[in-house]
């Protein structure tokens, strides 16, 4: 069974008023050294501000090399923006304010580092969270930096557990803040990624098989695969299917070219 660790509050209780107001978290880009410092606002949407601060690095920090550490350190944020740490595990933290849950992951076996944002459920409903791939790719940025990072080695896990923090604090204050009209949104980006990646699938291996059909001069085949997806097709698989229906054959042609 996992062991769970007490929250920040309980662990810290050494932390005095102000330095609960402010976080420190370090991250490396570009082989350079960067922090920067959380601040909250007393808003009712708990909207907070980013600012970057260079400083020399901390000794304490830069030898910390614990996932829950490094994660509670960088997602400090959240508890002044009236979230409560609800789970504390070697890999997995979760928290949750009176709205909506965030939940921060590590899988030591693949690597893979996410975090997750989702409107808490009511009673008798599952929870379902948003990936921040999901969030990040619905406020306009490209595939390539949405994929949740791979790091398979703690020692080197700090700097993008504080992009994954700084990504969370800059793109998902509408789902922090528990927007249910941003989370409809979310859901029907999501549903229409999902389509489009099936359609996707289907276009890969319609063309796949294509290949073999079109060498092997089956132009029966050739249009039997490309006419379900023939609003998807390239200039080229449109001329290739009409030249296939050109040249069908009948049924007694395809008998004698298979003796043949």
């Amino acid at each position: 069974m996992v062991p769970e660790f007490g929250c920040a509050s309980s662990r810290n209780g050494e932390r005095n008023a102000d330095s609960r107001r402010i976080s420190r978290c370090f991250w490396a880009a570009n082989q350079q050294h960067w922090f920067f410092a959380c601040g909250a606002k007393s808003t009712s949407n708990a909207w907070l501000g980013i600012r970057p601060i260079n400083q020399a690095l901390d000794a304490a920090t830069a030898m910390r090399n614990d996932f829950s550490e490094m994660a509670m350190q960088a997602f400090s944020f959240l508890e002044d923006a009236g979230f409560r740490c609800t789970k504390n595990a070697p890999s997995l933290l979760c928290y949750e304010s009176d709205l909506s849950f965030v939940t921060v992951s590590w899988d030591a076996r693949s690597g893979e580092l996410d975090a997750s944002i989702g409107l808490l459920p009511q009673t008798g409903q599952v929870q379902d969270g948003y990936s921040i791939a999901d969030v990040l790719g619905f406020a306009g940025l490209p595939e390539s930096n949405s994929k949740p990072a791979q790091v398979a080695d703690m020692s080197r896990l700090e700097p993008f557990i504080a992009t994954l923090a700084k990504n969370v604090y800059t793109y998902a204050q509408p789902a922090l803040a528990g927007d249910r009209v941003y989370f409809r949104e979310l859901e029907i980006f999501r549903n229409t990624k999902a389509v489009a990646f099936m359609q996707d699938m289907k276009l890969q291996q319609m063309r796949s098989e294509v290949q073999g059909a079109w060498r092997g001069r089956q132009y029966d085949r050739v249009v039997a695969l490309y006419t379900p997806l023939k609003d998807y097709l390239t200039e080229s698989e449109t001329r290739k299917l009409e030249y296939a229906k050109q040249h069908l054959q009948s049924p007694v042609e395809q008998q004698v070219s298979d003796h043949e």
